[in-house]
């Protein structure tokens, strides 16, 4: 079922709908975090180049918990494979 949430970022409001009410409202927080951390360090951009930067910022760090998640797969994987052969080993 689909959660609505409105989420104050920066002072304006958006509604926002998903499948968890709580991880929108950690992702509205973790958002405007974001945004006052790079206007913190680059006083000076406008809007738009500090709502890309913060884009780009949240884009990478997806890519490296997709990047981690793969690596956990394939280590447990093969953690399961060698836990198989050692069974396989006693009996």
């Amino acid at each position: 079922m689909r959660e609505k949430y409105k989420a104050v970022i920066k002072g304006r409001e958006y509604n926002l709908a998903g499948d968890d009410a709580e991880n929108l409202k950690r992702a509205a927080r973790e958002t405007e975090a974001i945004i006052e951390e790079i206007e913190k360090v680059n006083d000076g951009l406008s809007a738009e180049e500090t709502n890309i930067l913060a884009a780009l910022n949240i884009a990478e760090r997806k890519s490296a918990l997709e990047r981690q998640a793969k690596a956990n797969e394939r280590y447990i994987a093969e953690e399961a494979r060698k836990m198989a052969e050692f069974v396989k080993s006693r009996f």
